[in-house]
């Protein structure tokens, strides 16, 4: 009798402390995945936060594995594996010298493996939310997907949507991205539409680079390039140096307008870091790629 209440009671703790221990995990990812972003975004030396990001990354995957229905960790997850991949892998890839071609092709495949990890956590946060909402997507069923989407949600698309494109761009003859990458335009018009101000013009700031950059008759429209140029200037009243350098290496390039090209790079170099605290890492390496452009100016005009 004395064993089996024993048993009982081993039994009561054993769950108690599991359920303690899930309570604890859920609790920590609660806090990261609310927390993170401006403890990173708002810091002013990208170094410190590029040595710090890939062990923040490892720590946030092994609580997914504990809790892998968190959406808002997903999405903190997917969308830290984003960034990363563009500001401290592909970035680095493309200020390689010429002569170093192995490793910036190393580079750029890395970052496109990172883009389509981060842009699946953040579309298994969608599902999450919204059951269903991967199903509607694959069948291209995009009213039914996105009529659930709140507007507190357009960080979803919007990474989801960035992760893709960014995939796509490093890999335009891979045949799956290409026929794919529609349901990504689709997402980021819908979060356009739900919240044009989200991220201080981020979304502006993609389509900067999608009108000006794509090729002609997948997206290409240099007037609406400069629509998005426009609005998103006006959304940060001109403190986010992102517009001023998606133009001049998109559009600017494109047209062989080299004055317009030094002017906006300048545009970009002008804007204090510190007058949006949220988007100082991002000004900074805006920056730091604005300066590099200028130093390489030979390596875009004829």
């Amino acid at each position: 009798m004395k064993k089996n209440i024993f048993m009982f009671l081993s039994g009561i703790l054993l769950i108690s402390a599991c359920s303690i221990e899930q309570m604890i995990v859920e609790r920590l990812a609660d806090s990261l995945s609310s927390g993170m972003g401006t403890s990173f975004s708002g810091e002013d030396d990208p170094e410190l936060v590029g040595d710090a990001l890939p062990f923040a990354l490892k720590l946030f995957d092994s609580l997914l594995e504990q809790t892998p229905r968190h959406a808002d960790l997903l999405l903190a997850t997917g969308s830290a594996y984003i960034m990363y991949a563009n500001a401290y892998v592909q970035t680095e890839a493309e200020m390689l010298d010429a002569s170093e071609h192995e490793k910036k092709q190393r580079l750029l495949q890395r970052a496109g493996r990172l883009y389509l990890r981060g842009r699946d956590m953040v579309l298994k946060s969608l599902e999450v939310k919204y059951p269903g909402f991967g199903a509607c997507l694959e069948n291209r069923e995009y009213e039914k997907a996105f009529y659930p989407i709140e507007k507190q949600d357009t960080g979803r698309l919007y990474w989801a949507a960035v992760g893709w494109f960014a995939a796509f761009s490093l890999d335009g003859f891979n045949l799956d991205l290409s026929i794919s990458v529609l349901k990504a335009e689709k997402m980021m018009e819908k979060a356009l539409e739900l919240n044009e101000s989200y991220n201080f013009g981020a979304i502006h700031d993609f389509y900067i680079l999608f009108n000006g950059s794509m090729p002609e008759g997948r997206g290409y429209d240099e007037a609406k390039a400069r629509e998005h140029f426009t609005r998103s200037i006006e959304i940060t009243k001109g403190q986010n140096a992102s517009p001023y350098f998606n133009l001049a290496v998109s559009v600017s390039i494109k047209n062989q307008n080299k004055e317009e090209y030094i002017s906006l790079l300048n545009e970009a170099l002008a804007v204090n870091p510190d007058a949006i605290p949220d988007i100082r890492l991002l000004n900074i390496i805006i920056q730091r790629k604005a300066k590099w452009y200028l130093e390489h100016i030979d390596d875009y005009f004829i």
